[in-house]
């Protein structure tokens, strides 16, 4: 990147948008002596305001230009035109003019995924954190099963009734706990199976709300892709027609003519005894015929005929480099009593 002058800073308000990092090429396009010139160059942050980049090339503040630039995660480029804010040495900055909803549409679009992807990476660093808090603190809450079992491990020996009387109150103390885990156990499943419906319908909203979303997006930025590109030809056509548009003097164009027709002198402006020189403003095709013919100068009756006698007149085609070209002169045509 060439060396500039020191950056001419912007007076106006602070800007009204946060701006988001991105690293991504970017294309400017400026215009240079009426030939667009396209400048490569790397973004560096975006807003829906503007953005900052480091362009290989001079501009100056104030100027206009076209912007071109691929964002993560949207499928179509973000196209727009800007102004020029300030240049430094090693970055320049760019405002929005005008910029269309398909393209503010793509750039919001970009910024909801950029904050979405540093959301869920805090979430799940939390979640992990959580997780390893709750396994320590059940670890440490267990009962002691090791004492329990040694307790039953080594029972008195007792008679054949004894040992009947006390497996039956065994089993029923083992069944007081089995119930109640059953009769906690299902409350828990309805609950469970009661959810599972309402968490699906939530989630079927949130697709079909993000896939509708980006179906608009796409939509409205090919919408804007045409629109950006049919005003870009045009803008190229008006370009081409001034720069193939050739000023040509009277006196080389005269000799070039190839069939001449005479004007004819108004009787009107015979009797009132009207005479003098009439001055046209003549465009002349590249096939050599006349394609315009504007008054510049002359009485009015005599500018009417000697225009209609201009309009039959042929040329020899006006050729630049081997090619023939539209040619601009001018056309004076005398009219004497005598």
């Amino acid at each position: 990147m060439s060396a500039g002058p020191s950056p001419a800073l912007d007076k106006s308000p602070r800007r009204g948008f946060p701006r988001y990092p991105v690293k991504v090429p970017i294309d400017v396009i400026a215009l240079r002596s009426g030939v667009p010139q396209s400048l490569p160059g790397r973004c560096t942050d975006l807003s829906e305001g503007g953005l900052g980049a480091m362009v290989a090339g001079d501009l100056s503040p104030g100027q206009q230009v076209a912007l071109e630039l691929r964002l993560p995660n949207v499928a179509l480029p973000v196209r727009a035109r800007a102004q020029v804010r300030y240049q430094g040495p090693a970055r320049c900055g760019f405002e929005f003019v005008d910029l269309a909803m398909e393209e503010r549409a793509m750039i919001r679009y970009w910024m909801y995924k950029l904050t979405l992807e540093a959301a869920s990476a805090g979430i799940t660093k939390g979640d992990t954190s959580q997780t390893e808090a709750q396994s320590a603190k059940t670890q440490s809450t267990l009962p002691p099963e090791a004492e329990i079992e040694g307790t039953h491990s080594a029972p008195a020996q007792s008679s054949p009734a004894q040992s009947s009387a006390e497996a039956g109150r065994t089993d029923a103390v083992n069944t007081i706990p089995a119930a109640r885990q059953e009769l906690d156990k299902a409350p828990s499943e309805q609950r469970t199976v009661s959810n599972k419906p309402r968490r699906t319908w939530t989630r079927r909203r949130i697709l079909g709300c993000v896939l509708g979303f980006l179906l608009c997006s796409l939509l409205l930025a090919a919408v804007g892709w045409w629109q950006w590109q049919r005003s870009w030809r045009e803008l190229e056509r008006e370009t081409t027609a001034q720069s193939a548009l050739v000023q040509v003097p009277p006196e080389a164009m005269a000799a070039r003519i190839i069939f001449k027709v005479e004007p004819v002198y108004p009787e009107e402006a015979r009797r009132a005894g009207i005479q003098g020189l009439v001055v046209f403003d003549v465009l002349i095709a590249a096939d050599g015929t006349v394609s315009r013919v504007s008054p510049v100068s002359g009485d009015e009756m005599l500018s009417k005929s000697a225009a209609e006698a201009v309009r039959q007149w042929k040329f020899e085609p006006y050729r630049l480099s081997g090619h023939a070209r539209e040619a601009e002169t001018a056309i004076s045509v005398e009219f004497r009593l005598n």
